[in-house]
């Protein structure tokens, strides 16, 4: 009988299909392999099915084997909440609200991208007049630290833009919640706002960095994060003048903008030039509205060449959009 013979050139058909078949379960294979029809080799085709199934990995991390400064921007999935979201990376409702200025009446949606850290982690932009010590007293932090947490090395070396990592407890928590509602009193009171308002008004007279090109990417959230600026694409080289007269603050090399360029228009009023191919004046200068400050590029983080424009308040990175005459 067949089923007696080991070896036989049926087993070993058996034993291919159900291989063919089954890959991913070695225990099928073998119950119906059967005790009767086992060539020598089935050990090893089990053993070889086992070790090349993939194991299902877990889907919560060890928060102490994760980078506590990396940034995860999150798409929102259907259904998630804040609250959900929060503990799938052990943080907190507050914290992601601060973090991506919600607040109360905020409703998130499927699509939405959010800046996520892992555990109660606090994401701080630095903006003008902003110093280590003064932040370190502010969120209730040692700053040895926030310096060694963000590997900062020389603390008056920090840029307006740059982002510093703030490790969470109650008090830094309610310390920026109270800035947050502060910042929002703020824009309803009209000092300070991102749509066209009081500020507005009182704003320079600023005009286009140049009139060719088409916008590539607006202010506002993207895929990869949020973008804080404006992207104008033009070709390389095409001069890039002032909105606004006054003093060159950074011209330079400027990390992921490359070549930059920002000018202080006074009033807390800034613009920055970024991923310039060529800069045409230096720090200190003062330009008129209209000079030619850089010639466009794709420096730094670029995957094109363009101009990535940025209009400053006190600080507070606006749409330029709401400032810029329409074209």
């Amino acid at each position: 009988m067949v089923g007696k013979i080991r070896c036989s050139p049926w087993a070993l058909l058996l034993a291919a299909f159900l291989f063919a078949a089954f890959p991913n379960n070695a225990q099928a294979l073998e119950q119906a392999a059967g005790a009767n029809i086992r060539p020598p080799f089935l050990d090893k085709l089990v053993e070889y099915v086992e070790s090349n199934t993939p194991q299902e990995e877990e889907e919560e991390e060890d928060l102490e084997e994760v980078d506590p400064t990396e940034i995860i921007y999150h798409r929102v999935r259907r259904g998630e909440t804040v609250g959900s979201i929060a503990d799938r990376y052990r943080s907190s409702a507050e914290v992601i609200a601060l973090n991506n200025d919600l607040n109360s009446s905020s409703q998130i949606q499927e699509g939405d991208v959010l800046q996520i850290t892992r555990g109660l982690v606090i994401i701080h932009e630095i903006a003008s007049g902003d110093t280590i010590w003064d932040i370190a007293a502010k969120y209730r932090v040692k700053r040895s630290e926030l310096m060694e947490l963000n590997q900062v090395d020389n603390p008056e070396g920090l840029q307006i833009g740059d982002i510093l990592i703030i490790p969470a407890n109650e008090e830094s928590v309610e310390y920026a919640l109270s800035q947050q509602a502060a910042s929002r009193t703020t824009v309803r009171t009209g000092t300070s706002s991102d749509t066209p308002s009081r500020s507005a008004r009182e704003a320079p007279r600023f005009i286009w960095p140049t009139l060719e090109g088409w916008i590539s990417s607006p202010y506002g959230p993207r895929s990869s994060g949020f973008h804080y600026g404006l992207d104008i694409a033009v070709v390389t080289g095409t001069p890039l003048k002032a909105i606004a007269a006054g003093t060159v603050e950074y011209s330079g090399w400027r990390g992921g903008y490359g070549r930059a360029v920002i000018v202080d228009h006074g009033d807390g009023w800034k613009s920055l030039y970024a991923h310039a191919s060529s800069l045409k004046v230096s720090r200190g200068q003062w330009v008129n509205q209209g000079t030619v400050v850089a010639l466009s590029g794709s420096t730094g983080n670029a995957t094109g060449p363009h101009v990535h424009l940025e209009i400053i308040k006190d600080g507070k990175k606006l749409n330029p959009v709401n400032y810029l005459p329409k074209r």
